[in-house]
């Protein structure tokens, strides 16, 4: 029902779009990359040695030291491997619709929409040269963004952020919503 009522106020879309989803990487992966190859390195030793010494010396304490070293390992292949199938996959599925009044962001089963006049700050990053960036949408930014379209999004609280992750002309659309924010600013 909730379905229909949004969708039934986009009969006049000013804008809509999908991410582009041959853009794997975002900024903040020239940290992440080395991070997670180091705690891959780091993980799978402690695993090696700790079997090794098992085999040496069997003891329940080797065993236990296993199975901890065994979740930090599952972690790591997460961080170098997984995260970027979590961000296809979640790319896949995601559309972006706005219509001057509100921002609708369809996801698999999901619907996020925010009121134009609730989006108090825009923020555009991760801008290539070809002009595809990830635009934010709502409050206190600085620190909702630091894990946005990394595939560890969900580390940060979402609650009134829209994320528009990889979109094409990333600038145009942004300086859109900006003028839309202002522009209702201006009518309240």
């Amino acid at each position: 029902m909730e379905t229909q009522i949004l969708l039934s106020d986009y009969a006049n879309i000013v804008w809509q779009g999908k991410p582009n989803l041959k853009v794997w990487f975002a900024k903040a992966d020239i940290f992440l990359i080395p991070f997670s190859v180091l705690w891959c390195f780091i993980s799978f030793q402690w695993e090696i040695s700790v079997i090794k010494f098992y085999i040496k010396k069997p003891d329940v304490i080797y065993m236990v030291l296993s199975v901890f070293g065994l979740a930090f390992c599952i972690i790591a292949i997460y961080l170098l491997i997984g995260r970027y199938y979590w961000k296809y996959r979640k790319k896949t599925s995601e559309q972006y619709i706005f219509n001057g009044n509100q921002i609708l962001i369809l996801a698999n089963s999901k619907i996020n929409h925010l009121d134009i006049k609730k989006a108090l700050q825009i923020k555009l990053s991760d801008v290539s040269k070809s002009g595809t960036g990830t635009i934010t949408i709502g409050e206190n930014l600085a620190v909702a963004t630091a894990y946005l379209n990394t595939g560890l999004d969900f580390l940060i609280k979402q609650k009134d952020i829209l994320v528009m992750r990889d979109i094409p002309d990333a600038k145009e659309v942004a300086g859109m919503l900006r003028t839309a924010i202002l522009h209702a600013e201006h009518t309240d």
